[in-house]
């Protein structure tokens, strides 16, 4: 087995999604002390908060419920839940940094109790309240990589263009049947890459760039992302350090030997060769398309991008794309995806809004720390 070290880095904010939408009656946001100047998003634990109500507080909401007022009921839930937090802070799972426009849709939020407030956390531990990408995100971004020029060529022969098909035929699988067991990619096994419980997360809003409009709109859209070099460079200066954390990439050189595939990559450096050509590809058909005549606010959120690629080692580091808003075409291909189809003719891009600038999302630099054999 040999086992590489990679640390990564978040170029652009990133959303891993949980499935949950989370309403104000697990969240709030709130000044955590009273000469604060900034609010911070508070993620509670709900149980334990109810567990120090007063039977006071608890009738009020009782009545709010038997009267079937949710609007108010949210409101008034999340008054009491400020006033106790404020003096029992061991009901707090976790801190986040908030965008001003998330900000300002929680100050209207006040004013009109009617108006629900979603967020979209982004996945972290339980126990730890780490938030973190799973190995399998990591590893279905470089399998995209490495399956993509096999994709383009099985393309210009089969209609159908689907994954397990392509595979069997070009490994030769017995009666062309593919078996998971023996998958090409089965010998790479990545670790989570987790990060630091704080300082680590941001909430902010989405919006959508239309490239034949040539504008960007607003989209209902709240979501938690873990913080980038792009955020950092923007909130304290070109010489901020970059939110980083590390995961491990090994290579089960057992299951090489016993199943020799042509598709299996035998170190980093092919890892990180294909990486960086099918990205970079990517990139520049993405800039072609949306970047070379956008407004600034998008441009310099794509330059942010094209700078990480313009610094890479290419030796010791590759580029990927990954979670939520990566786009369609960075993701593990499907028939959909298949070269020439209408998904490559999107009109529009999902991005994060940041002081003035629409980031990409899902971008990451992963850099080879060490090498070992276990």
């Amino acid at each position: 087995m040999i086992i590489y070290e990679i640390s990564i880095t978040p170029i652009t904010p990133i959303h891993i999604g949980t499935g949950e939408d989370l309403m104000p009656f697990s969240y709030t946001l709130l000044k955590m002390s009273p000469q604060g100047q900034n609010y911070k998003y508070v993620r509670f634990n709900d149980e334990r908060l109810v567990s120090f109500m007063t039977t006071d507080q608890i009738e009020r909401l009782e009545a709010l419920i038997a009267k079937d007022d949710f609007p108010h009921l949210r409101q008034t839930y999340n008054e009491i839940a400020c006033k106790i937090i404020l003096s029992h802070q061991e009901c707090i799972f976790y801190l986040a940094e908030i965008t001003n426009e998330i900000l300002n849709l929680w100050q209207e939020l006040e004013k009109r109790p009617q108006n629900s407030f979603v967020i979209q956390p982004t996945i972290c531990s339980l126990y730890t309240k780490k938030p973190y990408i799973p190995g399998s995100s990591i590893k279905g971004a470089i399998r995209t990589a490495i399956l993509d020029p096999h994709a383009q060529e099985f393309a210009k022969t089969h209609k159908q263009l689907k994954e397990q098909d392509m595979l069997s035929v070009i490994e030769c699988m017995r009666d062309q049947k593919y078996k998971a067991q023996a998958d090409p990619l089965r010998a790479l096994k990545i670790t989570d890459a987790i990060f630091p419980a704080r300082d680590s997360r941001i909430v902010g809003q989405l919006a959508l760039y239309n490239r034949v409009k040539g504008e960007s709109e607003n989209i209902a859209i709240n979501e938690e992302v873990i913080k980038s070099a792009a955020i950092s460079s923007l909130c304290e200066g070109d010489n901020a350090e970059p939110i980083t954390t590390t995961t491990t990439i090994a290579l089960d050189d057992r299951l090489i030997k016993k199943h020799p595939f042509r598709i299996t990559p035998r170190s980093f450096q092919e890892i990180a060769d294909r990486c960086n050509e099918f990205y970079e590809t990517a990139l520049n058909k993405e800039y072609e398309l949306f970047y070379r005549d956008a407004p600034d606010e998008l441009y310099n959120g794509y330059k942010y991008i094209d700078d990480a690629f313009s610094n890479l080692n290419q030796e010791r580091e590759f580029m990927a794309r990954l979670g939520c808003h990566s786009q369609i075409e960075y993701l593990t291909f499907s028939t959909e995806r298949a070269p020439g189809k209408k998904a490559f003719e999107t009109k529009t891009r999902t991005l994060f809004k940041y002081k003035n600038m629409l980031l990409p999302m899902g971008w990451v630099r992963c850099a080879l720390v060490s090498e070992k054999e276990a």
